[in-house]
This record gives structure tokens, sequence and C-alpha cells, in this order.
């Protein structure tokens, strides 16, 4: 089941993984970095859908569109950021 979650998010790590579904067999379409912002859409698990919001520092261009491990993901700007995940994301590994 997929669960709505429209947050804007920021990455907390180099080089997360934007893959075509949500699970390591899905194919990389390329890398996120610390402090690229992206919306997340949808979140499946651990997993979450997401849309960059700006051109991401490895490379990807603004409204790429993919799926990444939600536990790299900050729900909010900078400023108010929790280690919250939004509902229906699982932080479980």
């Amino acid at each position: 089941m997929i669960t709505p979650a429209p947050y804007t998010s920021t990455v907390m790590d180099d080089g997360l993984r934007v893959r075509t579904g949500p699970g390591r067999d899905h194919v990389a379409r390329g890398q996120l970095y610390e402090m690229d912002r992206v919306k997340i859409t949808h979140c499946r698990g651990k997993w979450a859908r997401v849309r960059l919001t700006g051109k991401s520092a490895g490379g990807l261009p603004q409204g790429t569109r993919g799926w990444t491990a939600a536990e790299y993901l900050l729900p909010r700007p900078i400023p108010e950021a929790t280690l919250t995940l939004p509902p229906g994301c699982s932080d479980a590994r």
C-alpha cells in the first residue's frame, strides 16, 4: 500500500541513490547529496517516492522523480528539522 506523504525534505547523506522503484532491486537513476531538497510524494515501507525540487549536486535535473531510502531524509527544512519520518514511512531496517 502507498500512503500519501506530501512533505518537502532535505537529504542527510551523500550518494543517496534514486531508483526506479521502491527497493534495492530497482535500477538507480542517479544520486542525491547532502542538502539536496526533494518533495516526498508517497511512501511504501522504508522507501519514499521523491521529486527533486532543484538541481542535485550529483547532476540530476530539477523535477527528477524516483524512489529512495526514507531514513536518509529529513522531513522538514533544516532549521525546524526533526528525525521523525512522515506517516507511512518506516525506519525499520
